[in-house]
This record gives C-alpha cells, sequence and structure tokens, in this order.
C-alpha cells in the first residue's frame, strides 16, 4: 500500500463537479471519469503540466458525515492539485494518509464563507421571486445590511445542525 494525498469533500457535489473543477481550475486536460463495478468507486484520469495522472474517487463516512473521498498519489504536484479543489470547493486536506494529519480548506462553496446561508435567507424572504440578476445583487445588499445591523451574524442566523 501506498501514500497517498486525500481530499474529502461534501457529498452533495458529483465526479461530473470534480471534473469540472480540474479543468476549470486546475486547467487539466483530457479528463475522463471511469466507471469501476461498484455504483460508489470511480476513477478519473487527466493530465496535468504535461503528465498522466489518475485520481479514484468513492463514498466514504467521516465522523461529521458522508463524504466523497477524492485520492491521489503523494507528491507535491498531487497536493496542489487537491488543494486547488479544496479551494474551489471545500474539503478537507490530508496531504499524507499514513500521517494522519488534516487540515481544514474553506472553499467558495464551504458552509463557512457565508454563501448557504445567503441562499437560504434570499429563499425565505422571497428576495429573488424573479431570479433575475438585478433581484440577486439587491438581495445581497439586503442580506449583508442585516447581518451586519443586527445581533444575528452568519453563524447564528441559521446554525448549523
Amino acid at each position: 500500500m501506498g501514500v497517498d494525498t486525500h481530499l474529502y469533500i461534501s457529498n452533495r457535489f458529483e465526479v461530473e463537479d470534480i471534473k469540472t473543477v480540474l479543468e476549470s481550475y486546475c486547467k487539466a486536460e483530457k479528463v475522463t471519469i471511469i466507471n469501476s463495478h461498484t455504483p460508489s468507486m470511480f476513477s478519473m484520469t487527466f493530465k496535468f503540466e504535461g503528465k498522466r495522472r489518475n485520481m479514484f474517487i468513492h463514498h466514504s463516512h467521516i465522523p461529521t458525515g458522508p463524504v466523497l473521498l477524492l485520492s491521489l498519489e503523494h507528491n507535491e504536484q498531487a497536493i496542489r492539485i487537491m488543494r486547488t479543489i479544496g479551494e474551489a470547493i471545500g474539503g478537507i486536506l490530508e496531504e499524507n494518509d499514513c500521517n494522519g494529519k488534516m487540515e481544514t480548506i474553506s472553499g467558495n462553496l464551504s458552509d463557512e464563507n457565508g454563501l448557504q446561508y445567503f441562499l437560504k435567507w434570499a429563499v425565505l424572504n422571497n428576495k429573488i421571486p424573479c431570479g433575475t440578476v438585478p433581484e440577486l445583487n439587491q438581495a445581497i445588499h439586503d442580506w449583508h445590511d442585516d447581518i451586519k445591523n443586527t445581533d444575528r451574524g452568519k453563524y447564528q442566523l441559521y446554525p448549523k445542525a
């Protein structure tokens, strides 16, 4: 058994989302999803900085609940790829799966950055009824003002379960 770099991400993401992040953030080329004999396991091949890579993806569990586990061999390039994915969508990075040290990365779609709270607030307060960009822009400003001018900080507005 070799040493791998792992990234645990929310199970609300699909394998196709990982492909999109690899293409748009990592600028990976020729990204291909390969289904396995088990519906909860996949592999993904891609070309990154001229080198062919193979990432394994499967459904897993950590103490906080179900996740998608991304696994790539352990080297500086693998760490950079996984960190980039984490910075895009959030996750828990384990640079070396043999040492057990994990790092939480707040990504653009992490709960910690407030986006999930904003979306919930906007829907519950009927702030984007038409779904157009001007209404969305106004809703963002209304939400920000509501948090700034009340004692309901983003973590108190809709606390995690």
